[in-house]
């Protein structure tokens, strides 16, 4: 056995294993986190440049394996990036047994990691494009969940990546076949894959659908710790052609794109009607920082957007456990689309996860004292000076972001008497011992944010 094989072997297996189990929590849990603390650290059993830890087992250590005849090598590029998510995900996991999610939360997130793995040890372009198209089909099913009828997010979320994955393609043969005076045409088929992978805009309405149709969690894994791999994968592929990556057109677009997608999301924010869709156009918001930060280019672009990808990731955690707290457990005011205007005294009624949707949400803004600030901070002072349309329009967009909370929050500290109407499901102890936990871990990072950022300086390194 080789090293790739066991990364894809271990969570397809473990997958089967929990599904069959999935009515068992518990152990469901048990066996997902064992899956990816194995991968963690079996990843991590590599010194840099390749070298095993150890002799022992050198055969399985091998680096190199072939899957349906193509190449498949664990290298250094991706190694911390796999660990980084494998931890993340076995965090989740956890997660689910004091707030749960369906079912099919964990096996269908074992198999997405399957096949977004094998598609970062690819070493065919067209291969890893089909890898990745498989990891969307499933992540389709994972946001669906056990909803039959809810379907309209998955759908679209799915045609997205059929829509992307042509684009890359093309453009991976016109390079394979230096087809150098076809360069704009690239440049424009990866900027259309770019922008429809990273949901920016103009395909960034798809992004509200998901967070109000799935369970809370899933955001986390699907515009998180998934998000990661995909932008890794994208980069793989620009840096391997820097004629592309160093194009001011192409780079110019993506800051375009990006900016664009700051001003949608900053509108729909003030108009939101229900909490899902406000937390989807506050995530849109850091989705605009992200392609903007691309668009920077060189070594600038790859820092900031591996620092705000991972902030991403613990604003969605924060905000989703916090969105989960209002949602499941208020029964009638919250169900439904969870229209804002049935929040009146949620603040008394449901403070701690209100103040972890509400902490999320900021930090998924970039407003200052929250973790995404720091990544908001790094991307403006590297930018360009003086700072461009782009950057003016960042800083406002974490000002809306702000206010659209406020204005949530206002409804909140209504006293309005809604007893009658509302049926307010207990929290259990573990519940608020994790909340509580996992709100002092934001506030913790927020004034030491070099943690955060000397971890994705350590993503973009190998790079």
């Amino acid at each position: 056995m080789t090293a790739p094989f066991i990364l894809l072997l271990i969570p397809i297996g473990a997958a089967t294993i929990v599904y069959l189990l999935r009515r068992r929590q518990t152990l469901a849990v048990i066996i997902g986190f064992l899956a990816v603390l194995t991968m963690a650290l079996f990843t991590g059993t590599r010194r840099p440049g390749g070298v095993p830890v150890s002799s022992v087992g050198e055969s399985i250590l091998n680096l190199r394996w072939e899957f349906f005849g193509q190449p498949l090598i664990l290298n250094d590029e991706i190694q911390a990036t796999l660990i980084l998510v494998y931890l993340g995900v076995g965090f989740l996991f956890i997660l689910t047994l004091p707030f749960p999610q369906d079912t099919i939360f964990i096996p269908a997130t074992l198999v997405v990691l399957a096949s977004m793995t094998a598609a970062l040890l690819a070493q065919t372009f067209v291969f890893g494009s089909v890898l990745l198209l498989i990891a969307a089909a499933v992540l389709a099913i994972l946001i669906q969940g056990e909803r039959p009828g809810s379907t309209l997010a998955s759908v679209r979320q799915l045609s997205l990546a059929v829509l992307a994955v042509p684009f890359l393609l093309i453009a991976g043969w016109m390079i394979d076949t230096v087809q150098a005076q076809f360069l704009s045409s690239i440049i424009f088929l990866l900027f259309g894959a770019i922008v429809i992978l990273m949901v920016a805009f103009p395909f960034q309405l798809w992004v509200s659908s998901t967070v109000v149709e799935s369970r809370p969690l899933v955001p986390a894994v699907t515009y998180g710790l998934i998000a990661l791999l995909v932008t890794v994968f994208l980069l793989n592929v620009l840096i391997a052609n820097p004629v592309v990556f160093g194009n001011s057109q192409f780079l110019t677009m993506l800051r375009v794109s990006g900016a664009a997608t700051l001003i949608a999301a900053s509108l729909f924010l003030l108009t939101a009607k229900s909490i899902g869709r406000l937390l989807g156009y506050l995530l849109l918001l850091d989705i605009g920082a992200t392609v903007i930060a691309l668009g920077l280019g060189g070594r600038v672009a790859l820092d900031a957007v591996m620092a705000l990808i991972v902030l991403r990731i613990l604003g969605l955690i924060l905000a989703g456990v916090g969105f989960g707290l209002i949602r499941d457990q208020v029964a009638s005011s919250l169900s439904g689309d969870n229209q804002l205007d049935r929040c009146q005294g949620l603040a008394w009624r449901k403070p701690l996860g209100l103040a972890l949707f509400i902490y999320g949400g900021l930090s998924l803004a970039g407003a200052p004292l929250t973790p995404g600030f720091a990544g908001r901070w790094a991307l403006i002072i590297n930018s360009q000076s003086p700072p461009g349309l782009s950057m003016v329009i960042l800083v406002i967009s974490v000002i809306v972001g702000v206010v659209g909370l406020l204005r949530f929050l206002a409804k909140t500290l209504s006293k309005k008497d809604t007893g009658s109407e509302v049926e307010i499901s207990p929290e259990s102890n573990a519940s608020r011992i994790v909340a509580s936990g996992l709100l002092f871990l934001g506030i913790l990072l927020a004034f030491f944010p070099q943690l955060i950022l000397s971890l994705s300086r350590m993503l973009a390194n190998p790079f």
